[in-house]
């Protein structure tokens, strides 16, 4: 149920007219108050839409694949602090396993960053750093222990 003051402010409509324009007003107004619509802009705004940053992902930096003992990619420059080897490797039933690791280019040689070691199951296996220096020379290397077997190797910078 309205109340009775709704009812009448809503029934109490007075036409109020500014140069041409006809716009309803309650009769409780005071058409001092009262002003025309606001004119619509079809213009576009000045101020351009800000563009998104480009989302972070991993990027291949390198891709190797071979039947060998030891496999290791060219050297490369870090372009993030965050870098992987993403390597795969089949054991045959001989239980080869796999060491990746990533070297940084140091004044006297290279040193290595990281080292890791995993089964070669025909699983993919991550070797991560996260403190590599942006700008400087790296190159990533894995290395079987055993019989040497088909290795598959993606260098990664994630950026």
């Amino acid at each position: 149920m309205r109340s009775a003051r709704s009812a009448t402010a809503v029934a109490l409509t007075v036409p109020l007219m500014f140069s041409g324009v006809v716009a309803a007003v309650p009769a409780t107004a005071n058409p001092v108050q009262a002003s025309a619509p606001a004119a619509v802009s079809a213009a576009p705004s000045a101020r351009p839409v800000p563009q998104a940053k480009a989302q972070a992902r991993w990027r291949n930096v390198w891709y190797g694949k071979r039947n060998a003992k030891t496999i290791s990619s060219p050297n490369f420059t870090a372009r993030s602090k965050t870098l992987q080897i993403t390597a795969r490797c089949w054991n045959g039933g001989d239980g080869t396993y796999a060491v990746g690791v990533i070297y940084q280019k140091a004044l006297p040689g290279w040193s290595p960053r990281r080292k890791y070691m995993g089964l070669c199951l025909g699983k993919w296996m991550r070797f991560r750093i996260t403190n590599a220096r942006v700008g400087k020379k790296h190159y990533a290397s894995v290395r079987l222990g055993g019989l040497k077997h088909t290795t598959e190797v993606f260098v990664q910078s994630y950026h």
